[in-house]
């Protein structure tokens, strides 16, 4: 299991490391410094989704990127994601 605490900035919504995703934009054209292009665009969020809607969309690429179960995934990102910016008032 995945260190609950990573070390390295992540998108504030969806948990992907903003070191190897393209940031977000603001509403004034500015480079967001908490989410990356895929989740945050014009300074709003590209998809209206709950948190457990997004908790589900990210397990595949949880599985994948960290080598875990489905189970596994799933563990680290309900703990891991409602830490994040955007859940923190869901």
């Amino acid at each position: 299991m995945p260190n609950k605490t990573p070390s390295e900035p992540l998108c504030q919504s969806c948990a992907y490391p903003l070191a190897t995703t393209e940031k977000g934009s603001e509403a004034d054209g500015s480079v967001s410094e908490d989410y990356c292009g895929d989740c945050y665009h014009d300074g709003e969020f590209t998809e209206e989704l709950t948190l457990k809607e997004m908790i589900e969309k990210n397990i595949p690429t949880t599985v994948e990127n960290l080598n875990l179960t489905i189970d596994e995934a799933r563990s680290y990102l309900v703990s891991l994601m409602p830490t994040l910016k955007r859940w923190q008032s869901a």
